[in-house]
């Protein structure tokens, strides 16, 4: 899951107000994301949907995933997840976990799994979708209206990411729920491809096979200590030091310290590996797929690509590791300068 709090991409540069039942509400006015009291929201509420003027755009928050692109729009993104807030309880979401992994354990889908194939990729690929629809719903239960999914591009892997840049506003419990939303949603898509598996023919099972554990692998996936992932932000939140009104400046609890100076080891160990290990693995697959589409590329071609794309990995390490550095020290400074 990526978060966002700039609007990217065309808007219509149209006013769009967001009412929420108890907290604050949200103002989307071009490219501008503003927070507003309810009292303002409701002046401005005649006001939506009226063109509004193109005016600068607004300084980037962070660095996001580069080469983004829309998959479902944002009216698209907020209607099924409106269909989906029932499962996206506590309660519903520890039901969707627990059965999808409990399926998977018993059916075990990697036993009639076969190569990947376009059907397989396709029923990934709804279960991914379905992960990014599991965060738009559990904020839409909160009462935020979430924003659109779409794809980026970490390292050389592409990755899906949901607009759910509201969550910010809501408290501690609603923020780790809104994060492991889509986990769970994920499990129990993997344990539905597992029943389809068990359940199909041996062509339906070898593809419902595959999917499924192509799911699980990218379930733990979001679940590693990365930079922006499931597990790296529900750890944030569940630490409470990123409340709405707290000061970004003051020194954190010695326990936090400790821990986030921990999670920034292991987010790095685990991106290193990943960027060593990934680039010839991508572009083996590369290579049959083009092989597949009647392109097949030469030995010659492959050391190229294998090396561009590890080229591309350890430039995108070498990059974070700049940027953490130097928030690093831009921290220690401030804090330095307080004291």
């Amino acid at each position: 899951m990526s978060r966002h709090w700039r609007v990217r991409g065309p808007t219509g540069a149209r006013l769009e107000v967001h009412p929420h039942p108890s907290g604050p509400w949200l103002v989307l006015a071009g490219r501008r994301v503003l927070v507003v009291s309810p009292d303002a929201g409701r002046a401005l509420l005649p006001l939506h949907g009226t063109p509004v003027a193109a005016g600068p755009t607004p300084p980037r928050r962070g660095r996001g995933l580069p080469l983004r692109a829309t998959l479902l729009p944002a009216g698209l993104v907020r209607a099924l997840a409106a269909r989906l807030v029932p499962l996206a309880s506590t309660a519903g979401l520890a039901f969707l976990a627990a059965s999808g992994l409990v399926a998977v354990a018993c059916l075990r889908p990697w036993t009639v799994a076969g190569g990947f194939s376009g059907p397989a990729l396709l029923l990934f690929a709804a279960g991914a979708l379905l992960h990014e629809l599991g965060h738009a719903a559990a904020l839409r239960r909160e009462g935020y209206a979430p924003g659109s999914v779409g794809v980026g591009v970490f390292a050389i892997v592409p990755v899906l990411f949901a607009d759910v840049s509201a969550v910010r506003l809501l408290r501690r419990a609603a923020r780790v729920r809104v994060d492991l939303a889509g986990p769970a949603f994920q499990a129990g898509a993997a344990g539905a491809l597992a029943v389809v598996a068990a359940a199909g023919g041996p062509g339906v099972a070898a593809h419902a096979g595959a999917a499924a554990v192509a799911t699980l692998a990218a379930l733990g996936w979001s679940l590693l200590p990365l930079s922006r992932s499931d597990g790296t932000w529900a750890l944030r939140d569940a630490l409470g030091e990123l409340e709405m009104g707290a000061d970004p400046a003051a020194p954190p609890r010695p326990a936090v310290r400790r821990l986030e100076s921990g999670l920034n080891v292991a987010r790095f160990t685990v991106s290193a590996l990943a960027c060593v290990l990934l680039p010839a693995r991508v572009a083996a697959l590369l290579a049959v797929a083009l092989a597949a589409a009647g392109l097949p590329l030469p030995p010659s071609a492959r050391v190229i690509l294998a090396g561009g794309l590890q080229s591309i990995a350890v430039a995108a390490l070498l990059g974070a590791a700049g940027r953490a550095w130097h928030r690093h020290r831009a921290g220690r400074a401030l804090r330095n300068g307080r004291g």
